[in-house]
């Protein structure tokens, strides 16, 4: 009767260490879909920071372009001669090859760009005229200095 007894409490004894097994598994199981999971996130920000790095650098490389555009249409609405040659701007896309843009053509003489600048220049150089003319004329008559020289000595005397 005692062997009975002890083999039935063996038998249950290794039930619940089976039980325990199994539930130990389990939490292995969900351990390594976390690990996983945790993994995939950390390449996934890996990824973005790489693409916002590359993103960052293609952005500063159009603000340096556009920063040159804006003062070379400065410069020809401005109405000052540049000094010739090639001028070009060169910025890196992407993180990869250098591109550069010549405004300047050996074949072509000028770009479209500069077509465009050039008629942007030319007719604001005549408009630009008219109003610095009517601007002044409009101060002088507002404000006749010369005119009113006897004045002041009255005033003073």
């Amino acid at each position: 009767k005692e062997i009975v007894q002890s083999i039935g409490k063996t038998t249950d004894l290794v039930s619940e260490i089976a039980a325990a097994s199994q539930e130990q598994a389990q939490g292995i199981d969900q351990v390594n879909t976390a690990v996983a999971q945790m993994d995939k996130v950390t390449q996934q920000n890996a990824a973005n920071a790489e693409e916002s790095a590359s993103a960052s650098e293609e952005l500063s490389a159009q603000a340096q372009s556009m920063k040159q555009v804006v003062a070379e249409l400065i410069t020809l609405v401005g109405g000052s001669a540049s000094s010739g040659g090639n001028v070009g701007r060169s910025y890196k896309a992407g993180g990869a090859a250098t591109k550069t843009y010549d405004l300047v053509t050996r074949d072509r003489g000028l770009s479209k760009t500069d077509h465009v600048f050039h008629h942007i220049a030319a007719s604001g150089t005549a408009n630009k005229t008219d109003k610095a003319t009517a601007k002044l004329a409009a101060a002088e008559k507002s404000i006749p200095l010369d005119s009113d020289k006897d004045d002041f000595k009255k005033f003073n005397s």
